[in-house]
C-alpha cells in the first residue's frame, strides 16, 4: 500500500480547526493523514520536518488572520518552497482583497469563506486532491520519459560507434575477399579494385544517389567473389577450357551469391553479383534475365567488369587497347551492354567535349591502313598535348596494364569456337582450336555469346 499523504491545517481558533480537522479525516482517512496546528510557524516546521522524513504533503489548509505570520505570508512562503502542495484559504472576512494577493502571489488554488458547509468542504477537498495526484503522476511521467530520452541518447551515441565500427569492419572485410580472390589469380590481381573504381566512375556520372555509387563500389569489390570456390588450375590454365571447365566458370555468378546471402548485410548485393554475366538482350546467364528486369547497379557492373577484362593481362592473351575496348563496348550496345551506361563510360574516358559519334568512329574496330597510327593513340597523344582529363585516366591504365602496345587485329578473320557457334562457324573452328575462346568483354565468352557473331575481330577474354 502506497505511503500516505498529508493534510495540515491551520487556525488560531481551536474549536474550528477541530472541526475543520475532523470533517477532512472522515473524507480522506483511507488516503491521508490531517495534522492541525495552530500557528503559522508551526505549519511551516511541521511541513519542513515532514518533507526531510520523505513524507509528502498534499494539501494545507490555512487561516488568514493569525498571530504572528498571517495565513497569506505563509502561503507566499509554502509556494516559493513547495510549489506542488495544493493551497486553500480560510477565513471569516468577507473581503476579497486578500484572496486576489495570494491568488497573484501564492498561486493559491482555492477560497473558502467561513462558516463553510461541509458538502461543500468535502467537495473542495476531494476535488483538489484528485488535481494533486494528477500533476504529481504527470510530473512522475514527464521524469520518467526525461530519463528514459538520455538513455536512448546514449543508446543511439552507441549504436553509432558501434554502426561505424561495424561498417569500418564491414569494408576491411570487403578488401580482405577482394585480396583474398586476387591472390588466386595472379593474371587478374587488382581486378576486382579496378572494376570497382570503373563502376564507381560510371554511377558518379549517371548521377546516381551517393549512397547507391558507395554500394555499386562496395559490390564490385566481391561481383566474382564465386571464383572463390575455383580451382586455380582453371583460373591460371594459358590454354583453352574444356567445356566442362567453362561450365564450372559459369557457376560462379551462383557461388557468389550464395556466399553472401546469408549476411544481412550484403544482402542488397546480392542481385548484382548474381546478375553480373546477365546480357541486356536476355541471352546471358545464368538466368537470362535482360532490360528492366535487373537493376541498373547491375549494367554498371556487368560494363566496368567486361571492360577491365578486355584491357586487363590474361594467361591466355595480352590485354587490348583503349581503341578495341570502344569497339567491343559499341558493338555491345543494347545487346549485352546497356546503352546509356556504354555512352556514360564513353564520356568518362575521354575529354569533354568528344561527341557520341566521334567514339563511334573511334572505337569502331575497323582494318588498319598499312603504317598509320592506331587511331585511339593519335585521339590520346592529341588529348594529352591539350591538356584534357584523358591523361589520368590513361595513367590509371598503364597503372594496371591497360594500354599494352597490342595490335588492333584485323575484324572478320576468326570466329568464337564455342559449341553452340559450331555450325556457323564451319571450318573457321579449326583455326581456333589452339587459342582461347574469342570474345570482346569477359561475359560473352563465358556465355557463349561471342562478340565475334557481332564483331569476331581479335581475342577477348573467357571470363577468367
Amino acid at each position: 500500500m502506497a505511503d500516505k499523504g498529508y493534510i495540515v491545517c491551520v487556525d488560531d481558533d481551536l474549536a474550528l480547526l477541530e472541526t475543520l480537522c475532523q470533517q477532512i479525516q472522515d473524507l480522506t482517512s483511507a488516503t491521508h493523514e490531517v495534522v492541525m496546528t495552530k500557528s503559522a510557524e508551526e505549519a511551516l516546521a511541521i511541513i519542513y520536518e515532514l518533507h526531510h522524513q520523505g513524507k509528502v504533503v498534499e494539501m494545507l489548509i490555512t487561516d488568514l488572520m493569525m498571530p504572528g505570520m498571517t495565513g497569506d505570508r505563509l502561503l507566499e512562503i509554502v509556494n516559493a518552497r513547495f510549489p506542488s502542495i495544493v493551497k486553500v484559504l480560510l477565513t471569516g472576512h468577507t473581503g476579497l482583497d486578500s484572496a486576489l494577493y495570494c491568488i497573484n502571489n501564492a498561486n493559491l488554488d482555492k477560497y473558502i469563506s467561513k462558516p463553510w458547509q461541509m458538502e461543500d468542504l468535502h467537495m473542495t477537498v476531494s476535488s483538489l486532491l484528485r488535481q494533486f495526484r494528477l500533476r504529481r503522476d504527470n510530473q512522475r511521467l514527464l521524469e520518467d520519459l526525461q530519463l528514459r530520452n538520455l538513455q536512448l541518447k546514449g543508446a543511439l551515441r552507441d549504436l553509432r560507434k558501434a554502426q561505424g565500427d561495424v561498417e569500418s569492419s564491414y569494408m576491411q572485410t570487403l578488401h580482405t575477399l577482394a585480396a583474398a580472390l586476387d591472390a588466386k589469380d595472379p593474371y587478374t590481381a587488382g581486378h576486382s579494385e579496378r572494376v570497382a573504381r570503373w563502376a564507381a566512375m560510371i554511377a558518379r556520372k549517371l548521377l546516381l544517389p551517393r549512397e547507391e555509387v558507395e554500394d555499386i563500389r562496395a559490390v564490385a569489390l566481391l561481383h566474382d567473389i564465386g571464383k572463390i570456390g575455383l580451382p586455380e588450375k582453371i583460373l591460371n590454365k594459358p590454354g583453352r577450357l574444356s567445356s566442362e571447365e567453362m561450365n564450372m566458370v559459369r557457376l560462379h555468378p551462383i557461388i557468389g551469391a550464395q556466399i553472401l546471402e546469408p549476411l544481412v548485410s550484403f544482402a542488397r548485393y546480392v542481385p548484382i553479383v548474381r546478375h553480373h554475366h546477365e546480357w541486356y538482350d536476355g541471352s546471358g546467364y545464368p538466368d537470362k534475365l535482360g532490360g528492366v528486369d535487373l537493376p541498373l547497379a547491375v549494367w554498371v557492373t556487368a560494363l566496368a567488369d567486361a571492360f577491365d577484362a578486355i584491357t586487363s593481362n590474361r594467361p591466355y592473351r595480352k590485354g587490348q587497347n583503349l581503341d578495341f575496348a570502344f569497339g567491343e563496348m559499341v558493338g555491345g550496345m543494347n545487346t549485352q551492354f546497356q546503352p546509356d551506361c556504354v555512352r556514360i563510360f564513353l564520356e568518362v574516358l575521354q575529354e569533354p567535349g568528344f561527341s557520341f559519334e566521334e567514339a563511334i568512329k573511334l572505337g569502331a574496330g575497323r582494318k588498319r591502313i598499312k603504317d598509320a597510327p592506331e587511331p585511339m593513340e593519335a585521339a590520346i597523344q592529341h588529348l594529352i598535348e591539350s591538356g584534357g582529363i584523358v591523361r589520368s585516366c590513361c595513367a590509371m591504365m598503364q597503372q594496371y596494364g591497360g594500354l599494352d602496345d597490342v595490335s588492333l587485329p584485323v575484324p572478320h578473320e576468326h570466329r568464337h569456337e564455342d559449341p553452340d557457334d559450331a555450325a556457323r562457324a564451319g571450318d573457321a573452328a579449326a583455326e581456333e582450336s589452339e587459342r582461347a575462346p574469342a570474345a570482346g568483354a569477359e561475359d560473352k565468352a563465358e556465355a557463349a555469346h561471342d562478340p565475334g557473331e557481332k564483331d569476331p575481330a581479335g581475342p577477348g577474354t573467357r571470363g577468367l
